[in-house]
């Protein structure tokens, strides 16, 4: 519940979650792009959008939906006649890091939170310590012997009170370049 609502929560009564972040970026899909793809460029588009100090922090959230499509990422060459496709890349976009998946050096994570492939929500690049979360008091257990007595078992009810939001008001445009976020995520693609 609480991923849920850090990532798509309104603000109204719950957090709010970086999909609903004024400083997020939604950068658009390519040019006729077929549906329900992530492209090369789709993700130098996002890196590009991320604001340059948050590469150190920043990791890669998709669900699992995307994964083939992140799998076959590679730079596609034209022949002279710009016709047909005549070799790909050999640099390393998707790779098995030391603690599992990266994009581009970055961490992948994998999580059924983010919308399925095609939909925008299913790949986010993020820089979280830019995320702040509030807690206004600490987490509460309560255990009930009362409500499971029919079946012998225990129910238990944890309690929260916290909240969540972004640090910056809106993206940034540097003196030379282009609006950049902490949040970046992919258009819809139908």
């Amino acid at each position: 519940e609480l991923d849920q609502a850090f990532l798509w929560g309104t603000g109204a009564g719950v957090p709010r979650g970086i999909f609903n972040d004024p400083s997020l970026i939604v950068v658009a899909k390519d040019t006729s792009q077929p549906t329900a793809t992530i492209s090369y460029s789709n993700v130098t588009n996002m890196l590009a959008a991320l604001y340059p100090a948050g590469r150190k922090n920043a990791v890669w959230v998709a669900n699992t939906t995307t994964l083939p499509q992140l799998m076959t990422l590679a730079i596609k060459f034209l022949n002279m006649a710009q016709t047909d496709y005549v070799g790909g890349s050999s640099l390393p976009i998707f790779t098995k890091g030391p603690e599992g998946w990266e994009l581009f050096g970055l961490p992948l994570l994998l999580s059924e939170k983010l919308k399925a492939l095609g939909t925008q929500g299913d790949l986010l690049l993020a820089d979280f310590s830019q995320y702040h979360i509030g807690l206004r008091k600490e987490l509460s257990l309560e255990r009930s012997f009362h409500a499971g007595f029919m079946t012998d078992s225990i129910w238990y009810r944890m309690t929260a009170r916290l909240d969540g939001l972004g640090s910056w008001k809106s993206a940034q445009t540097p003196e030379y370049g282009t609006a950049v976020s902490p949040f970046v995520t992919l258009a819809s693609r139908p």
